[in-house]
């Protein structure tokens, strides 16, 4: 009858059966493809009631395929790191941009963006998370200054696509690094108040 109507549950289910039957009954990315689009159809344009929404959410989540590791090409990337001297290497970069950014002298948005992928590298190489979390990091909120210069990075599960909180306290080096990039840099790279941990050119 309308779109409303294909995207509630019972509709929905019989349709999402037919596609994994035909995917001899394995998840597949593009079944769950499908799935998540009925999900957004139900939820932004049919609005439909939030029980409704619950059982499409459960759909979408029993045809979410499972990880079986790696792809080849990730895994040839990370060959280059059997070296230790590039994993040495890779462990120093932050430090070594850090020094490049204080060697510029005055502080200026050159200085200021080499800083932030310095903090950026060591943030991520301590507590692993997916570029849309890393973009959306808050300071106060998910980003937490302690006392003595303590610092835990706390992220929800209903914030990370696989829905396992992130909860981590930063080593001291670590912590040192990105609160000097936080205190001394960061203020180069935004306008007025926002508590972005990387701004970017346009406000919040």
């Amino acid at each position: 009858v309308d779109l409303a109507s294909v995207v509630t549950p019972a509709r929905a289910r019989m349709a999402l059966k037919f596609f994994w039957n035909r995917a001899d009954k394995k998840a597949t990315t593009y079944v769950h493809g499908i799935s998540h689009m009925v999900l957004m159809i139900a939820r932004h344009w049919a609005h439909l009631p939030e029980a409704d929404l619950k059982c499409l959410y459960a759909m979408n989540k029993q045809l979410r395929p499972t990880a079986s590791g790696m792809t080849q090409d990730n895994v040839a990337l990370l060959r280059q790191f059997d070296d230790p001297k590039k994993q040495q290497a890779l462990l120093e970069l932050p430090a070594t941009l850090l020094a490049g950014a204080k060697m510029l002298g005055q502080q200026t948005v050159q200085a200021a963006l080499l800083a932030q992928t310095a903090a950026i590298i060591e943030l991520l190489l301590h507590v692993p998370m997916r570029i849309k979390n890393l973009c959306n990091l808050r300071i106060g909120t998910h980003v937490i200054r302690g006392p003595q210069g303590a610092m835990h990075i706390a992220l929800p599960a209903a914030e990370v696509k696989n829905e396992v909180a992130i909860n981590a306290t930063l080593g001291r080096e670590t912590a040192r690094l990105i609160g000097d990039y936080i205190d001394r840099y960061r203020p180069l790279l935004t306008k007025g108040e926002n508590d972005c941990l990387w701004p970017g050119q346009r406000a919040g």
